[in-house]
């Protein structure tokens, strides 16, 4: 298109105003994420994308514009993915914290001592793949960490009811 043109009209201006609206509101529901495990500088990278590409747009340059909105939406899709798997990994994570408050209720952490000592290890495993971004692996740890603390509270329940009938055989 000719300076003094109507680009309105042209292909590439539409294009760039889809992409361009496209990207904006992909941007809208990643861009207030927890900057932890990684997204920090993931999220800064369409930023800086989005910025050069409004840029362009706003001096009519929809050639240059159009490709960093499209590079911006497509940045945005595996942080979105990523994002699920956080969030799927930190159910997991409630869920072993609510397994170990169990056990400790119990009093676990001294009759079942090796079990409640493998789960705590086995929780601070998961712990760290998680905020290394391991969202895979994390939510395996904790598993595992979940079950070791309901065997832990188990085994404390045991011998507090083996505790309870010694007592009760002495007593009579």
């Amino acid at each position: 298109a000719l300076h003094g043109e109507d680009q309105s009209t042209s292909p590439i201006f539409t294009e760039a105003t889809a992409a361009k609206r496209k990207a904006e509101d992909e941007w809208g529901q990643i861009k207030d994420l927890d900057r932890a495990q990684e997204f920090g500088p993931r999220l800064d990278s369409i930023a800086g994308l989005l910025r050069n590409a409004d840029k362009h747009f706003s001096q009519k340059n929809y050639g240059a514009a159009l490709p960093l909105y499209v590079q911006a939406l497509a940045a945005v899709k595996p942080i979105q993915q990523t994002q699920q798997q956080r969030q799927a990994a930190i159910e997991v994570r409630k869920e072993t914290e609510n397994a170990r408050q169990k056990a400790e209720e119990v009093k676990a952490v001294i009759e079942g001592a090796s079990l409640w000592s493998e789960a705590d290890e086995t929780q601070e495993q998961a712990n760290r793949c998680f905020e290394a971004a391991d969202f895979q692996t994390a939510p395996l740890r904790w598993r595992k960490a979940s079950d070791l603390f309901e065997k832990a509270r188990e085994k404390a329940i045991q011998a507090r009811d083996t505790a309870g009938k010694s007592r009760l055989s002495y007593e009579r």
